[in-house]
């Protein structure tokens, strides 16, 4: 966002995942000299956030961050785009179908960060899971898709290298560097025993274009 814009107005899930995703972006956008111009939480089961979005339009933000999940997110740009007029860019919603059919024309140019691009991957066993899954789906993979296949593929692996079990599986968690990667660029990884992440998998960003997500340069 600090690439894209000055001042942003932000939203966020009133749980603990949203406050805490919130603080960590705040603090990052202290660091970087982006403005947070006005912020409010919101209930995961709320229905009408015309209250909130109103000063979230009126501070003249550069851009709109919804950190939330995909209906949320749907709810919170519908009422920008349909019932507000706003125009300018917003970073949020989900990788997913029901995000993309809720919002239908208004996605368009929605941003958001992920880990795997089905048509962006240049790596051979990422292509061949993709192929595979749309033969199988008649859609292609998504992040939420890879990861989970990635989540079992680690367990097997771990499993394999130590003993099935939770006290070997935890080890080889710990220890293994040789873990295959089906995000990214393909290869192997281990897991940064500090941040509980792969240090190998990078993010990137994904843009809808006419009703799909696309990869595009930072």
């Amino acid at each position: 966002m600090s690439k894209r814009a000055k001042k942003v107005s932000v939203v966020y899930l009133e749980n603990d995942w949203g406050r805490e995703s919130y603080r960590y972006f705040r603090q990052e956008a202290e660091r970087r000299g982006l403005q947070i111009a006005y912020q409010s939480s919101y209930l995961p089961d709320s229905t009408d956030l015309t209250p909130i979005l109103i000063p979230a339009k009126d501070a003249a933000p550069d851009a709109v961050v919804d950190i939330g999940y995909g209906p949320d997110g749907a709810l919170i740009l519908n009422t920008l785009r349909d019932k507000l007029g706003y125009k300018g860019p917003f970073f949020g919603g989900q990788e997913t179908k029901e995000f993309l059919a809720l919002t239908g024309a208004n996605s368009q140019d929605t941003i958001i960060t992920g880990s795997f691009s089905a048509t962006g991957t240049k790596d051979n066993k990422a292509q061949a899971f993709v192929k595979s899954f749309e033969k199988r789906y008649h859609t292609v993979p998504g992040n939420f898709e890879v990861t989970s296949y990635q989540a079992i593929m680690d367990l097997a692996h771990a499993g394999e290298k130590t003993s099935p079990t939770r006290q070997g599986i935890q080890e080889a968690l710990k220890t293994a560097d040789d873990f295959p990667l089906y995000q990214g660029n393909g290869g192997t990884f281990r897991f940064n025993t500090r941040t509980r992440r792969a240090d190998e998998i990078k993010p990137i960003l994904l843009q809808v274009d006419r009703g799909k997500f696309k990869q595009i340069e930072e």
